[in-house]
This record gives C-alpha cells, structure tokens and sequence, in this order.
C-alpha cells in the first residue's frame, strides 16, 4: 500500500469538516463519512481506473485497511472537538452576570430627596 502520513491527514481534513460534531452527544452515534473506492484508488493510490475498476483482493485489502485508520483518526477528531464544544459552551461562555436581564439604576451615597 503506498498511502502516506500526508494523505491521511489531508483526507481527514476533508472529512473532519463534514458532519456536524458539536451538535452529536455522547449517547447519539458518530456521523462518519463513508469513503469511495474509486477514489481513494485513483487520487490517494494514483492508480489507473482500469485497475480501479478491478477492485483486485489486494487492493481491496489495502482500501479497508486506509478505511480503518482514517475511521479511527475522524472519531478521535469528532470527539476533541465535540469536548471543545462543550467546554466552549459550559465554560467559557457561561457568565450569568455578564448579561443582567436588567437595567439596575446606579446607586448613589446621596438620599432620594423626591424631586
């Protein structure tokens, strides 16, 4: 198989991209996409459709193996950034004083006179 570092990582920058992950939850299941044959054949391995269209054992072997690992890095990816999110959200953007509901008048030392 003559897939690379560089290829995995390019094809899970393209993936990591589609799919919502902040909006997934620990109890719903991951929304991976689904990688073509034909593709990966083509522009990842640079072989000839001809070949491509054969789907030969070997390549096909070779294709579920690059499918397992890019699988493995996506869920991984889908993860930090689901945790990202939360943090995000529960953390750094929670501040209930930052944004009164209301207007309070300010205060002064002197007393209401009823003018």
């Amino acid at each position: 198989m003559n897939s690379t570092p560089r290829a995995i990582l390019t094809l899970l920058a393209i993936f990591s991209g589609i799919g919502s992950a902040s909006a997934q939850r620990e109890s719903e299941p991951l929304k991976l996409q689904s990688l073509n044959f034909d593709m990966w054949c083509q522009e990842t391995q640079k072989l000839p459709p001809a070949r491509c269209d054969r789907r030969s054992p070997a390549d096909d072997a070779a294709f579920q193996t690059f499918s397992n690992k890019l699988e493995t890095y996506e869920i991984e990816n889908m993860r930090v950034q689901t945790r990202n999110d939360e943090i995000n959200r529960e953390i750094v953007h929670y501040d209930p004083v930052g944004r009164p509901t209301e207007f309070s008048v300010p205060q002064t030392d002197r007393p209401d006179r009823g003018n």
